[in-house]
């Protein structure tokens, strides 16, 4: 698997984009993952007011960071590579957002023990 991940990564790298139009591309791919969930973290933020859920809603909240890093992978990657065809660009999504992942879980967690949540 980390083979696939190295060539995979290798094609994607090898491929001639200037830094300038990375840039844009990484903003552009954030810029379409918030807005298309930039409504449901609204709804689960105006929901805190009910105390009794709180921890239910931070973990929806956690999750919904974690698509947002996801998507924004997935578009960045699909804007970079743009016309050509690179297959197992699903691994370099999973390798790619495995760290982001557990750190937001490890947050999460940490503040339910802390009490904050």
């Amino acid at each position: 698997m980390f083979k696939k991940y190295k060539e995979v990564s290798g094609l994607i790298d090898s491929i001639e984009i200037s830094t300038k139009d990375k840039l844009k591309a990484l903003i552009l791919s954030i810029l379409l993952s918030l807005i298309i969930l930039i409504g449901p973290i609204i709804l689960i933020i105006n929901l805190y007011i009910f105390t009794d859920y709180i921890k239910l809603l931070s973990f929806i909240v956690t999750t919904l960071i974690i698509l947002i890093f996801i998507l924004s992978e997935i578009f960045y990657l699909n804007i970079i590579c743009g016309d050509i065809k690179i297959k197992g660009k699903a691994i370099c999504y999973l390798i790619d957002m495995a760290l982001p992942t557990a750190i937001c879980y490890g947050v999460y967690i940490f503040l339910i023990i802390k009490g904050v949540i």
